[in-house]
C-alpha cells in the first residue's frame, strides 16, 4: 500500500489549550513571546510569522488551526476578501458606465480581479483551508529569500540592456530585439538579446514584478529547473514567435521582454499543482488558473507591444516540462 508522505510546510494540530498555555514564536529572531490572543494580535502575528506552540513542544502551530481563534481570523479575513472583491466590482461597473474605450478595458481587468478573489475565497472554504495555504506561501517567502538573487539580477540586467548606449528603452529594442526584417535576414543573435530587453518602463516593471512574484513558487519544487525553464521559455517564445511572421500569421514587427519565460514558470507551477496535489494546497491550481487568466488577459489589453504567441509558447514549455519534471521524478511503487 502506497503512504503519501505530508507536505513539509503542513503543521500538525494540537488540541485547544487554555489561553495561559499558549506562547507565541518568532521565526525570525526565535524569541519566545506571550500572547493574549486579542484577534488584532493573533493576525499581527499571521502576518509577521509568528505561529503558535504549545510550552516544551518543537512543532510550532499557525494561529488559524487554534480553535476559537482560528474561526474568528478566517470569519474576518472572509469579510476583508469580500470586501475587496465588492470594491472592484464597483470600480469595473464604474468604469464600463463611462463608456469610454480605455474605460471599459479596465472593467475587464476590475472583473479579473474579482474572479481571482472570489477563487481564492472558494478554495480557503474553512479555517484550516487557509492554515494550509498560509504556511505554504510562508514557506515559499521564507525560502524564497535565498532565491531572490536570480529576479534582481535579471531587473538589472534587463534594465542596464534597455538603456545601454542609447540610453531610452524603445532604441535599444529596436537595436537588439527581435526585429522580424533582420532576424529574417541572418541576425538570429537577436532571438538571445530579445528577452533582455524591454520597449517600455511599463513592460519592464510589470515583468519584474510578475517574476519577484511567481519564480520563488517554481523554484521551491527545483531552483535549477525554474532557472533553466525560465531561459528556455524566453528564448523559445521569441523563437516561435519568428517562426509565425515568417508563416503569414499576424504580427508586429519587434518582439521583446522575457514574459514567455514567465509564461513558463506559470504553466510549469499550474500542471505541477494538478500533477502532484500533495505539495501544494487544496485547489491550489484554481487560484494559479485565475492567476494566469488575469495575466494573459489584462496584459494583453492594457499592455502595448504585447505577444499573445509569445506567451502561450512559453506556457506550453512550462506545461511539457513539468510533465517531463514529475515523470522523471516520480516515486517507485511502495513508497
Amino acid at each position: 500500500m502506497k503512504s503519501k508522505k505530508e507536505p513539509k510546510w503542513r503543521n500538525p494540530t494540537y488540541p485547544a489549550l487554555p489561553k495561559n498555555h499558549w506562547q507565541s514564536f518568532n521565526v525570525r529572531t526565535g524569541k519566545v513571546v506571550r500572547c493574549d490572543f486579542n484577534l488584532r494580535t493573533a493576525w499581527r502575528n499571521l502576518i509577521a510569522e509568528k505561529l503558535f506552540c504549545p510550552p516544551n513542544e518543537q512543532f510550532f502551530l499557525n494561529p488559524l488551526r487554534i480553535e476559537g481563534v482560528g474561526d474568528a481570523l478566517f470569519a474576518k479575513w472572509k469579510r476583508h476578501q469580500i470586501l475587496i472583491a465588492f470594491f472592484c466590482g464597483v470600480l469595473g461597473v464604474a468604469f464600463y458606465v463611462n463608456h469610454g474605450g480605455g474605460d471599459q478595458r479596465f472593467a475587464i481587468v476590475m472583473a479579473l480581479f474579482v474572479l481571482l478573489v472570489s477563487v481564492n475565497l472558494a478554495t480557503s472554504a474553512s479555517a484550516s483551508d487557509l492554515a494550509d495555504k498560509s504556511e505554504f506561501l510562508t514557506d515559499v517567502a521564507v525560502k524564497g529569500r535565498t532565491r531572490m538573487w536570480f529576479p534582481l539580477v535579471m531587473a538589472a540586467i534587463s534594465f542596464a540592456a534597455s538603456q545601454f548606449g542609447f540610453g531610452t528603452f524603445d532604441s535599444a529594442a529596436y537595436a537588439y530585439g527581435a526585429l522580424i526584417s533582420k532576424v529574417d535576414a541572418f541576425q538570429w543573435w537577436r532571438l538571445v538579446t530579445g528577452p533582455f530587453i524591454h520597449y517600455s518602463v511599463t513592460a519592464w516593471v510589470l515583468n519584474n514584478v510578475l517574476l519577484a512574484l511567481v519564480f520563488p513558487i517554481a523554484a521551491y519544487r527545483s531552483t535549477k529547473l525554474a532557472i533553466i525553464l525560465f531561459i528556455v521559455g524566453s528564448t523559445f517564445s521569441e523563437i516561435a514567435y519568428v517562426l509565425m511572421a515568417i508563416l503569414g500569421f499576424p504580427h508586429e514587427d519587434l518582439l521583446v521582454g522575457f514574459s514567455g519565460g514567465i509564461f513558463a514558470l506559470l504553466g510549469f507551477i499550474q500542471f505541477d499543482c494538478i500533477l502532484m496535489k500533495n505539495k501544494y494546497p487544496k485547489m491550489f491550481w484554481a487560484l494559479v488558473a485565475s492567476f494566469i487568466l488575469l495575466n494573459i488577459v489584462g496584459v494583453q489589453i492594457l499592455v502595448s507591444h504585447v505577444s499573445l504567441t509569445a506567451h502561450v509558447s512559453g506556457f506550453i514549455i512550462g506545461t511539457l516540462a513539468a510533465f517531463l519534471f514529475n515523470f522523471l521524478n516520480r516515486a517507485p511503487d511502495g513508497i
